[in-house]
């Protein structure tokens, strides 16, 4: 028998990302997981979630700007 190989290190859950997560409001965490992961059309989450096309849009950016601050980048889109 064959052991498994182990899991890459991009696949290993990210703690600080999980807690952000973990800490949004369930609308965020439902809009964020359309979006970014099922690839849902933000018009067609709206729809779906019956929200204002504006807050599908304000948890949008709320989750690229928690992308942002985990790869370092500053808020105001500088580099470090």
């Amino acid at each position: 028998a064959r052991a498994a190989a182990p899991a890459p290190e991009a696949a290993a859950p990210d703690p600080a990302a999980e807690a952000f997560f973990a800490a949004l409001a369930p609308e965020g965490r439902l809009v964020i997981r359309y979006v970014f992961t099922d690839g849902v059309r933000p018009d067609r989450v709206a729809e779906i979630l019956d929200l204002s096309r504006a807050r599908v849009d304000h948890w949008i950016e709320v989750a690229r700007a928690q992308a942002r601050r985990a790869q370092g980048l500053e808020t105001t889109g500088e580099s470090p």
